[in-house]
């Protein structure tokens, strides 16, 4: 039996990283950190090696970009999925020039994200089409939103 894949995510909004954690958990991944910020981000992969980091682009302290090129550098196998809003203002290239495996705007929705997860690290043996509603409906939930 193998383990389930871990995921870093990286969001300066605790909401979007509960939503994230629950639909990464629901779809049977493992969600071994989190991170408020790039610097954040920087520290925890390098102690706790994740097989994948989603990163939020727009951050405070230290962005996503900065930290992308910092991660990239010194964990260059660890593929990143950048997660922003701002995707479809920075076009195509912005994937080249940090050098990420893929770029998803959160205005296409986290089902976006998670087939870009299950794209780059294959489906975990406990993925089934129902698992995002019912995340996306507890996480809203904790977040205060009915």
């Amino acid at each position: 039996m193998s383990s389930a894949k871990a995921i870093l995510i990286v969001d300066d909004y605790p909401c979007m990283r509960l939503l994230l954690r629950s639909l990464i958990e629901q779809a049977g991944f493992t969600v071994c950190g989190e991170a408020g910020n790039g610097r954040e981000a920087i520290e925890q992969a390098l102690r706790l090696r994740p097989d994948l980091i989603v990163l939020d682009l727009a951050m405070p302290v230290m962005n996503g970009a900065e930290a992308t090129s910092v991660l990239k550098r010194r964990l260059p196998e660890i593929p990143i999925i950048l997660f922003t809003l701002h995707a479809d203002n920075l076009g195509d290239d912005i994937q080249q020039a940090l050098n990420v495996e893929r770029v998803v705007s959160k205005l296409h929705g986290t089902h976006a994200v998670m087939e870009g997860i299950t794209a780059l690290l294959g489906p975990s043996e406990r993925q089934s089409a129902s698992y995002v509603g019912n995340a996306k409906r507890h996480a809203w939930k904790a977040c205060g939103v009915s």
